[in-house]
């Protein structure tokens, strides 16, 4: 199995690609502004990754290798920035939190299904944005907080995921929502 892990200058990188190995997990790694138009043959998974740039100047260095993986159906799993550029994508509208959103905060899980499979009811998740993506439509609500209204969402009918938090640097149950997306890759 292989992930295309696009790189949005994260400061996680390291962690993600420690979590990838750890799951026995090969991934190719490409920057956003050099994000390639067309997804190998042998790639079973996309990770957009966050990053300190506004979700509005990654999308048209992304667009592409979005419509690719759709077309494929490769699963997609965007993570904070990358949560905002896909909900942006498909028609979410781009917000901006009152106060910086950084540290641990308690996530409500709504369906614990997909990405979110064996989390509990409601977790401590790390956190770090300014700006949120609101529901488009033909997504599912996942996981929802006080702080963010949209913390995790699901394309209905595509294996197409996002959060807004940062499982990387969230403990035990954010190494699970890798493992699941991993599983889910798996089975593509």
């Amino acid at each position: 199995m292989k992930i295309l892990l696009v790189d949005n200058e994260s400061n996680e990188m390291d962690i993600i690609e420690r979590l990838l190995k750890l799951n026995n997990c090969k991934f190719s790694l490409t920057n956003y502004k050099k994000c390639i138009k067309h997804i190998e043959k042998d790639v079973d998974g996309l990770i957009l990754t966050g990053s300190k740039h506004n979700a509005k100047s990654l999308l048209p260095h992304e667009e592409k290798v979005i419509i690719e993986a759709i077309k494929k159906n490769i699963p997609i799993l965007g993570i904070c920035g990358g949560h905002q550029v896909i909900g942006l994508f498909f028609g979410g509208k781009l917000g901006k939190q009152r106060n910086r959103v950084k540290g641990f905060f308690k996530i409500n899980i709504i369906s614990k299904k997909g990405i979110l499979k064996g989390l509990p009811n409601s977790t401590m998740m790390y956190e770090s944005h300014i700006h949120n993506v609101s529901l488009p439509k033909n997504f599912t609500l996942l996981a929802t907080s006080n702080k963010t209204k949209n913390e995790a969402m699901k394309m209905n009918g595509k294996q197409v995921y996002s959060i807004q938090f940062h499982p990387s640097m969230s403990g035990y149950y954010g190494e699970m929502i890798f493992k699941n997306f991993i599983k889910i890759c798996g089975k593509k």
